[in-house]
């Protein structure tokens, strides 16, 4: 009977144990799992931030690069509204010096496309209709500008006329009259002093208007001076 009690003492114990040993490796998993799950959390939320960094990184080069572009935007306007100042400026002192030289209406300062000054004389000032010899008011006002025109390297000298037909001179086409306006006011520049071979000449006819109504403004002659 003692040994049947102490068989069963031992079992009993023996249970206990393997139990105990048992709920130690459950609670040893389970805290492994734990872990390991907080383990596998933070490295999901490293790799979020660093996706989120590498997302502000490059959205912080896009922002660089539109800074970039409206500066140079913003400069260029601002270089663009400076030359307009100083060329209205220099226009405006040209037109003064016109207007002293006493040449009256008609003479109007001008820019050309490739930046050359010049003035614009109408047509009716220079010429009677459908001729191309100077008249008397029109040699005067030439004689006003030889001194600011014998100031350039060169004059350019363009002949306009208005998209009228030729009817009632001997002219073939309003461009051979433009071509011969033009030649017309160099020589009578020539004749100021202007040298000949500073001068070329242009012949436009109607290809170039300035008004769709106003013909006598079509019918022109520019000059400029060449830089």
């Amino acid at each position: 009977m003692q040994g049947y009690e102490r068989r069963r003492r031992f079992l009993s114990l023996g249970i206990l144990a393997l139990g105990l040993l048992v709920f130690t490796s459950c609670m040893s998993k389970s805290s492994y799992m734990r872990e390991k799950n907080r383990a596998d959390g933070l490295s999901r939320t490293l790799d979020d931030y660093k996706d989120y960094q590498d997302s502000i990184t490059a959205r912080n080069k896009i922002l660089e690069a539109e800074n970039r572009q409206l500066k140079s935007v913003v400069d260029a306007s601002f270089d663009h509204k400076k030359k307009k100042a100083e060329l209205e400026r220099l226009l405006k002192a040209m037109q003064n010096r016109v207007d002293r030289t006493g040449v009256g209406a008609g003479v109007e300062v001008i820019r050309s496309g490739d930046g050359s000054t010049g003035f614009r004389i109408q047509g009716d000032l220079l010429f009677a209709s459908g001729q191309d010899k100077v008249t008397a008011e029109g040699v005067r006002t030439l004689g006003g500008l030889v001194g600011i025109l014998n100031e350039g390297h060169g004059i350019r000298i363009a002949g306009h006329s208005d998209s009228d037909p030729i009817r009632s001179s001997s002219w073939k086409s309003n461009l051979h009259l433009s071509a011969a306006r033009a030649l017309a006011v160099a020589l009578a520049l020539k004749s100021k002093g202007v040298p000949m071979r500073l001068m070329s000449i242009q012949g436009y006819g109607a290809s170039q208007p300035l008004s769709g109504a106003d013909k006598a403004r079509n019918r022109r002659v520019e000059i400029f001076l060449l830089k």
